[in-house]
This record gives C-alpha cells, structure tokens and sequence, in this order.
C-alpha cells in the first residue's frame, strides 16, 4: 500500500525544486516585512505625530528573519550552475534583498534619530536585535547575487 503511494507521486528534479524553494522563500521574507504595513495602514496612520515614527514602526519586521530568509534564497541562487537560473529569478532575489536591507537600513536610522523616551542603550538593544542583523544578512543576500559568479562545468 505504501509502495503504491509512493509511486504514485510524480518526481520533481532538483532545478524545479529548488526553483519552489527560493521563491517560497522571496515570498515568505517579502509578506513577512510588509505585514505591519497591512495594520498600519487602516488603523495607526492619522497623519499625525512624527513622520519617523511611522517608518519605524512600518520597517520593524526588516530582522533577522527576513534577512535570513532572502540569504538562503540567494545562496540558492548563486551555487545553481547558470545554465539552470531562471534571469527573472536571479533579478527577484535581488530586488527581494535590496528592498530588505532598505528597509532593515531604515528601521535601523529610525530607531537611532527618533525621539523616545528610553535611552541610547534601549535603542542599541532593538538594532541589535533587530535591524542590524536584518541589514547585514539581507545585505549579504544583496551583495551575493551582484557578485558572485557561478562555476561553470
């Protein structure tokens, strides 16, 4: 019964799934940045208070977690032989990685200018845990597709 099943799925070759992998991954990262702007966006902006103030709070998804998922995207993409890249891909993840590390760029400038009533150290603990490593994972993500060049066979 199990062997039946079994042959009933269809194989998928390691191109087609890794194709799956990286845009589930670009589409997961990109929701997961934009998901404050869908709340924000009907209940927090009155066109009052400071502008930075709602450009922190739109970015503060632009972490660890985005980044890391735009990384795995682009390593996916860069350490795939060129003759089985998708160009559209390729220019997806890099879109994907810039707009994350723009993002984790701006929540990170944000969060430092912004007046608040914490302290310098309180800010340092949220870019540190937040935008920072966001920055850098999306940015290395970024850098990746820009510059490194696959093996050829």
């Amino acid at each position: 019964m199990a062997d039946e099943r079994r042959d009933a799925i269809l194989p998928i070759s390691w191109d087609e799934a890794r194709e799956i992998v990286v845009v589930v991954l670009l589409a997961v990262a990109t929701m997961h940045v934009l998901a404050p702007l869908v709340g924000f966006r009907d209940n927090r902006f009155r066109g009052s208070g400071p502008f930075i103030d709602d450009l922190v709070e739109l970015t503060q998804n632009a972490g660890p977690n985005a980044g890391m998922m735009a990384l795995a995207a682009a390593v996916l993409v860069v350490t795939t032989p060129p003759v089985d890249v998708v160009p559209l891909l390729r220019r997806a993840v890099a879109v994907v990685t810039l707009f994350i590390a723009t993002a984790a760029a701006i929540h990170l400038f944000g969060t430092m200018v912004r007046s608040a009533p914490t302290g310098l150290a309180a800010r340092l603990q949220v870019v540190f845990g937040r935008s920072a490593p966001g920055l850098l994972l999306a940015g290395t993500g970024r850098w990746l597709i820009q510059r490194v060049v696959p093996f050829d066979d």
